[in-house]
């Protein structure tokens, strides 16, 4: 069975060993970014976050590095019909659903005021390009993202 939701892939990639929690502190600002490419060059595990500094909320990563995380995310107990279930399913939609509760309602917004992109644990991968300059204004989220992973 496909994973359910992020929690469900969560827990199926704990169980198969294949998700690596890290407690100690890590900043946003080129660390997070830092341990997710070493983990990606050494085809390891997914990786969460649960300590970022500045934020109570965690953060995961490299969910699907290998194609061991990959099959279990697709439902399958081995990589072997990866390729074949990938080519099966891929460009089917899926029809959505009305729920009355769930995860997905945990957290309502209702008005653009209370929607701050700020409060988001955003990691920075990089120094901003030499001729970047941060827009004047920060009306408009196109505007303020001119440089996407950059701050």
């Amino acid at each position: 069975m496909p994973t359910l939701d992020l929690r469900h892939f969560l827990g199926l990639l704990q169980k198969n060993g294949e998700l690596l929690r890290v407690a100690d502190e890590v900043d946003l600002r080129y660390e997070l970014s830092e341990f997710l490419h070493q983990a990606d060059r050494a085809h390891g595990p997914a990786l969460q976050f649960e300590n970022i500094k500045g934020y109570s909320t965690k953060v995961v990563g490299n969910l699907v590095g290998t194609k061991k995380c990959l099959a279990l995310a697709f439902g399958l107990r081995s990589e072997e019909k990866l390729l074949d279930t990938y080519r099966k399913r891929r460009g089917a939609v899926g029809k959505p659903r009305r729920v009355k509760d769930g995860p997905v309602k945990e957290v309502i917004l209702r008005t653009s005021k209370q929607v701050d992109l700020n409060s988001l644990p955003i990691p920075i991968y990089h120094e901003p390009p030499a001729a970047y300059s941060p827009p004047k204004t920060r009306r408009r989220v196109e505007e303020a993202w001119d440089c996407i992973g950059c701050r």
